[in-house]
């Protein structure tokens, strides 16, 4: 007799678990890198002064600029009269390096002086940006409040721009006094953090927590209204900055800065909890802190010496760990340091010449897992940190040192007074993968950076080099005094095995990170068609994520891509046209198994696709996996036609199979049968879509009799598992 039970959804968490303990599970083993390359590198400014501020990517490659001008002919702006040459605005481009051209540029401001801080963009393509101004013609939501007219303080703003650059909101965060907003950074709920400062007095704010005199603040806003949810402010007794924030998988902020204060509150267990600096010669510390998104304090500790440090850039890791980098003038804390001397002596230009650091705490902020000096016998002063899924943080800023050190450089020679960039990539451990300068022949600085999961590292800063190299450039030249450039350096972080689709069309790679074992690698590819393919984690032929590129010019005049999960650790899926170089990245969260559909994927420019060969795709009405134990078959139904049929199955695998409705070669579906009974005493089935079509899917024990059904609803894509189900 057979049985039948209907499909039961497990704790995404537990299955992520379970899955990475299957025996015969393996990560991939670290591969020779060659060095770094730069594969783009371009100028932007006009014939003025151009200052960078930061940078933000979203998911089809684009880069979002920011930053301050007083250029009229700021490349990508729109006309304008002229203004008073001593006021400036602040503005948000848009860069598109596949096709070397500017989108846009979003020029924010009014009469006055505007200063553009920060900015992030939302999945959605809405643009959010901070800052501050002075301008009385700012285009604030609410009136303007009467200020001091003997004053020239700045009031600090939050603006929403809609994907064409409109206006949506614009929020004013002010008090009597000087004002600005520093940062903007997007949570994994969407919600907002800010952070800034925010003089006494303010109304009409949520401001909540311990009592201070603070001025800076960190807060959490609606990204709707622009509302804030609330706003906490952060110090002691005397001066303290927010330099940087961060945001991490679960939507805790972790930030970092300077203080001259010696009674921040520091948290019990914390990896300094005491003020290592001197107040009374105003030499301050590091500090860094992880708030919690109701805004609770986690951990708050010092990080220095009796010198004097900044710290000025933060980047965490996918386990909570916080890195952090700026300078010191020597007396930091190093711990299983690559560089544990000071080097900076050398005079000659800097009174007081700093080095850089770089330092990695624990989760829970109680210890330094590795804090390290990076730079030479000149001035060297790190700006920001980013880290990428492998747990390497890169680091940028600038030297002046002759003997910086360098590992595989893109760029040698020593800096000499004019000063050069740097970048600098730091293994978990904190030893050297590489390091290397950027510049030209005259001044140029490293400030702000990010990196994409799938290995390229973007990198702004400021240049008065007339000859600053360009790679694939939209702006070639120089055009003033000081310009902006912005560079992408890819830094393979493994070997990225990609899977060619299309006729070697499209390539396709992944990177994942397993959240329970702190472990990150590259998928394995498979094709399956022209058109489809597989990618494996842990476990060769262990089928893990299924994608297909389809040509859907004549629809919408688009490719498009459907994918479809069969495991709920973190990973990225890039997929690239290699003809036009438009890309699309797509995230899975972790406890998350994906099912999509992206109609409007890339652009549908270029030529024909290749005709898929016939034959592609089994005829079977069954697969049968687990040597022959279960039998697999799927019924499924248009809903917009009535049509009905029964997939044809064709076994990949031991244990996985995919299945086709229409056409042979057009993969709709993969599912997998794994023994799970070492670890819960069941067997496991799990099924990846990349169909929007009603169907159900059964499995028959032959063994036991015992079939399970799972039944997928009409236009939903879906990917769903069962670890109990025989």
């Amino acid at each position: 007799m057979r049985s039948e039970r209907r499909f039961k959804l497990v704790r995404p968490a537990l299955l992520a678990l379970l899955l990475t303990c299957l025996p015969g599970i393996v990560v991939l083993a670290d591969s020779a890198e060659p060095p770094p390359r730069l594969a783009f590198s371009s100028y932007f400014g006009g014939e003025g002064s151009d200052w960078f501020s930061d940078l933000a990517l979203d998911d089809r490659g684009r880069v979002y600029l920011a930053g301050t001008t007083d250029s009229e002919n700021l490349p990508g702006r729109a006309p304008q009269p002229p203004r008073n040459g001593y006021d400036k605005n602040g503005f948000v481009t848009r860069i598109d390096p596949a096709q070397a051209s500017i989108d846009f540029t979003w020029v924010i401001g009014g009469s006055g002086l505007e200063r553009v801080t920060g900015v992030a963009v939302n999945s959605d393509g809405f643009v959010f940006v901070t800052g501050d101004t002075n301008s009385a013609d700012f285009p604030f939501d609410d009136p303007a409040p009467p200020k001091d007219p003997n004053r020239n303080d700045n009031d600090g703003f939050l603006v929403k721009l809609d994907p064409e650059g409109r206006i949506v909101f614009a929020r004013r965060f002010a008090s009597p006094d000087q004002d600005s907003l520093r940062a903007v950074r997007i949570g994994a709920d969407g919600a907002l953090w800010i952070t800034g400062y925010l003089g006494p007095g303010a109304q009409g704010l949520p401001i909540r927590g311990p009592a201070t005199d603070a001025v800076s603040i960190v807060g959490r806003v609606d990204p709707a209204t622009g509302d804030a949810h609330w706003l906490r402010r952060l110090g002691g007794s005397r001066v303290d900055f927010i330099h940087d924030i961060d945001i991490d998988a679960h939507g805790n902020a972790y930030l970092t800065g300077r203080t001259s204060s010696p009674d921040l509150p520091t948290t019990a267990g914390s990896a300094q909890p005491v003020y290592g600096g001197s107040y009374t010669a105003n030499l301050g510390d590091a500090w860094v802190a992880k708030l919690t998104p109701s805004g609770a304090l986690s951990y708050l500790t010092y990080i220095g010496g009796p010198g004097d440090e900044y710290a000025l850039g933060i980047g965490v890791d996918r386990a909570g760990r916080a890195h952090i980098t700026g300078f010191s003038y020597g007396g930091f804390p190093v711990v299983n340091a690559v560089q544990p001397e000071h080097a900076g002596g050398d005079t000659t230009f800097f009174p007081f010449p700093a080095d850089a650091f770089l330092t990695k705490l624990s989760a829970d902020g109680s210890s330094i897992i590795y804090s390290t000096y990076l730079g030479g016998s000149g001035n060297d002063r790190a700006m920001d940190v980013a880290v990428n899924p492998f747990g390497e943080a890169v680091v940028t800023g600038y030297t002046h040192s002759a003997d910086f050190p360098l590992v595989r450089p893109i760029q040698d020679g020593g800096a000499g007074a004019r000063g050069e960039a740097f970048i600098t990539r730091v293994s978990p451990a904190g030893t050297l993968l590489s390091s290397s300068l950027l510049g030209g022949n005259q001044a140029d600085s490293g400030g702000r950076l990010l990196m994409e999961p799938t290995g390229r590292t973007w990198l702004t800063g400021g240049t008065h080099s007339g000859d600053f190299p360009t790679v694939g450039a939209f702006q070639t030249s120089q055009g003033g005094f000081r310009e902006i450039f912005l560079c992408a350096i890819d830094e393979p972080l493994r070997d990225l095995p990609g899977l060619d689709l299309g006729g070697e069309r499209f390539r396709l790679d992944v990177v994942w990170y397993d959240p329970y074992n702190d472990r990150a690698g590259v998928g394995t590819p498979a094709p399956l068609t022209t058109d489809t393919g597989t990618f494996w984690f842990f476990r060769e032929g262990n089928s893990e994520l299924v994608v297909k590129v389809l040509d859907g010019r004549q629809v919408n005049g688009h490719f498009w891509v459907f994918y479809g999960g069969l495991s709920t650790v973190e990973y990225w899926l890039r997929v690239t046209d290699v003809e036009t170089g438009a890309r699309r990245i797509y995230h899975n969260p972790a406890f998350h198994q994906a099912s999509l559909a992206d109609t409007t994927a890339l652009p549908g420019a270029g030529g024909p696709l290749p005709l898929p060969p016939s034959g592609q795709g089994g005829e079977a009405l069954a697969a049968e996996l687990g040597g022959g134990r279960f039998e697999v078959r799927v019924d499924w139904t248009d809903p917009r036609t009535g049509e009905k049929g029964t997939g044809r199955m064709q076994a990949l695998s031991e244990d996985t199979a995919t299945a086709w409705f229409f056409r042979q070669d057009n993969v709709e579906l993969l599912v997998k049968v794994l023994d799970g009974r070492p670890l819960n005493g069941h067997f496991w089935v799990f099924y990846a879509s990349l169909t929007d079509l009603q169907y159900t899917l059964r499995v028959l024990d032959r063994v036991s009799g015992d079939e399970r059904s799972y039944d997928k609803p009409p236009l939903v894509f879906q990917s769903g598992s069962d670890i109990d189900a025989f």
